[in-house]
C-alpha cells in the first residue's frame, strides 16, 4: 500500500508528457503550464526523494496556479502589439478608395467588386450600376460607402 502512496521524479515527468500531449490535442496553454509545473516537481522530488506526497501535489497545485498567472499577464500584454494591426481585417485596406457600383442599390445596400471578390456596401444613399463609390468605412465583411465625388 505505501508503494501506491510513493511517486518519484518518474512519475512527475511522464505527467508533464501527458499535459504536453493534452496541450497539443486541446490547445489553450493551461496545460503548458501544468506540465512545467510537473517537471519542476519532478526536479524537485529527485532533489528530496523523501518528499511527502502531501507536499508534492501542493506544490504542483501552487506552481500551476502561479505559472499560468503570470504567462497569462505576460502574454496577455505581449498579444496586444502588432507590427501589421489589420493584418487579418483585409477591409480596412479599402477605405479611401472608390470602387463601380456593380448593380443598382436596393434599400440603399449594394456590391462593389474589389479584386476577384463582391463585397456588400452600405450606402447613404441608393445609387445606379457603374455608379463610383468611395468606401468610407469597413467593419468585418461590410463596408460603408457613399458616392464619390
Amino acid at each position: 500500500m505505501d508503494v501506491l502512496l510513493t511517486f518519484t521524479h518518474w512519475h512527475w515527468f511522464v505527467g508533464a508528457l501527458i499535459f504536453a500531449m493534452l496541450e497539443m490535442l486541446l490547445p489553450g496553454v493551461i496545460f503548458l503550464w501544468m506540465g512545467l509545473s510537473a517537471i519542476l516537481i519532478g526536479f524537485l522530488v529527485l532533489v528530496l526523494p523523501d518528499l511527502a506526497l502531501e507536499y508534492q501535489l501542493i506544490g504542483f497545485a501552487v506552481l500551476s496556479i502561479v505559472t499560468a498567472v503570470i504567462a497569462r499577464s505576460y502574454v496577455g500584454r505581449k498579444a496586444d502589439t502588432s507590427d501589421h494591426p489589420t493584418l487579418n481585417e483585409r477591409s480596412t485596406n479599402f477605405v479611401g478608395q472608390t470602387y463601380l457600383l456593380q448593380q443598382d442599390s436596393i434599400n440603399k445596400v449594394g456590391k462593389v467588386k474589389i479584386g476577384d471578390t463582391v463585397w456588400r456596401v452600405d450606402l447613404q444613399e441608393d445609387a445606379k450600376a457603374n455608379t463610383p463609390i468611395l468606401i468610407t468605412e469597413a467593419s468585418g465583411l461590410i463596408l460603408k460607402g457613399k458616392r464619390a465625388g
